[in-house]
């Protein structure tokens, strides 16, 4: 019986990637950043109150958090073109109990999807969670229509990951990941664990090799391994070349000479001689 998370031969699936398809203007972020610093004024509010014992204040603060948060959320979706009309409620809603490391969550049963505190450390790993997690709504409805289960599709999770993780990747230059090495590192280390699996499963056959967009240290990496390989290959191409030139100058001076015998006037300086 064929593994249940493999993918149709010659599948790329990029109908999947929830990517970001515009770039927001300086305006525009000056408006998600609004939201952002007046999200995280009042989750810090809400803990300092929760240290002195004030429940009320606490709980103020923290729906006020809920509120800015959830409203950068929104914009951000909407001012980067990301498409979240697979998420329940065509939304990406703001969880404020997602613990740390937990930057988003889709659900493989109702399609719920949403993003924790630490994505709103910034825009750009705001906007990228939201790509992946969208991307990860996108993969559930897909499967859901196919009749999978819940518990055949996170038996998917490597091939969901690695196609959310190219979804952030081909969404990096309008999300800023591409500009952010602060953002950019708090997803290498993710892509390479993913990545990694990836490899493993079109090894052992659970799922088929497909395209995948490289990040950007591997894009280099692989640059400086041809760059080794053609340093290494250069001296070999120098002497091809040198012995290319000698044996064309010898093949001119051959036809000198050949011309210069068969003309006529060589013959008559021969015979005067």
């Amino acid at each position: 019986m064929e593994p249940q998370n493999r993918l149709p031969a010659a599948t790329s699936r990029t109908d999947v990637q929830a990517v970001a398809t515009r770039t927001p203007t300086p305006e525009e972020r000056a408006s998600i950043e609004f939201h952002l610093k007046w999200g995280r004024h009042y989750r810090a509010e809400s803990a300092r109150a929760q240290g002195r014992g004030d429940l009320r204040e606490a709980q103020y603060n923290k729906r006020r958090e809920c509120e800015e948060f959830q409203a950068a959320a929104d914009k951000s979706a909407r001012l980067h073109g990301i498409d979240t009309s697979n998420c329940k409620g065509q939304r990406i809603a703001y969880d404020p109990d997602l613990g740390p490391g937990e930057y988003g969550q889709a659900h493989p049963k109702d399609r719920s999807t949403c993003v924790g505190p630490d994505a709103m450390d910034s825009q750009t790993k705001l906007a990228t969670t939201q790509v992946h997690e969208a991307t990860h709504a996108n993969q559930i409805a897909i499967d859901q229509e196919k009749g999978m289960t819940a518990d055949q599709i996170l038996a998917r999770r490597d091939v969901y990951e690695i196609e959310a993780c190219d979804a952030e990747n081909h969404s990096a230059e309008r999300t800023g990941l591409d500009r952010n090495p602060d953002a950019a590192s708090f997803t290498s280390d993710y892509h390479k664990h993913w990545h990694g699996n990836y490899r493993q499963s079109v090894k052992d056959g659970s799922a088929d090799a497909r395209y995948y967009t490289p990040t950007a240290a591997e894009e280099r990496a692989k640059q400086r391994r041809l760059g080794e390989g053609r340093s290494k290959d250069q001296p070999k191409k120098n002497e091809t070349a040198k012995l290319t030139k000698e044996q064309e100058r010898r093949r001119n001076l051959e036809k000198l000479r050949s011309a210069a015998k068969s003309s006529p006037r060589s013959r008559s300086a021969g015979k005067q001689r």
